[in-house]
Order: C-alpha cells, then sequence, then structure tokens
C-alpha cells in the first residue's frame, strides 16, 4: 500500500465554489487544474508537477524481472506519486463509470 503523501493531498476546503458536490458533477463542470485537482484530492501546485514539470525519466523506474519461460521481461513502474495520482483518476473513472 502507498503511504500517503501530505503534500499532495489537498484538504476538501480548498474548493470553495464547489461545494459539497458528486464526483459525477464536479468531473463534468471542471475546467481548471485546480478543478480537477479538487477531484482528485491533489494540491493543484502538485499536480501540476507531476504532469508538466517532473522529467519523464523521472516518472517511472525501470528494472527487469527473468520470466518463467526463459528470457527477461522489462518492467517501468510509476513514481510513488504518479501511482497515487493514478490510483485517484480510477477511483473517480469507476465512480463516473457506475452511473
Amino acid at each position: 500500500m502507498l503511504d500517503v503523501m501530505p503534500w499532495l493531498c489537498a484538504t476538501r476546503k480548498s474548493a470553495v465554489g464547489l461545494g459539497y458536490a458528486s464526483p459525477i458533477s464536479i468531473s463534468q463542470s471542471a475546467q481548471t487544474i485546480h478543478d480537477v485537482a479538487f477531484l482528485l484530492d491533489f494540491q493543484a501546485k502538485a499536480l501540476a508537477y507531476i504532469l508538466y514539470k517532473k522529467p519523464p525519466e523521472a516518472k517511472y523506474r525501470s528494472f527487469t524481472i527473468a520470466k518463467r519461460t526463459g528470457g527477461i521481461r522489462e518492467i517501468n513502474a510509476p513514481s510513488e506519486d504518479l501511482m497515487l495520482l493514478q490510483t485517484k483518476l480510477q477511483s473517480c473513472f469507476k465512480i463516473v463509470h457506475k452511473s
């Protein structure tokens, strides 16, 4: 399980205009990075860093593992902050897909 990185997570008080709307209604009206960050419970600054500033080579780490049938497989695993972002995004997709 991932350790929660407090600097990534936003407080629910940060999006004053959005109130306690559902993730579906927020996702439909999200127009700025602040709206998306609120939806994903991230700080907008942290979200912008992961998406736009973090170098591509720092977003994933590569390693190899042996296959049962011989040979090797290269794995490109996301960094911890990117994995947290992907996990939260997946949760939002599941909510929206259910409705």
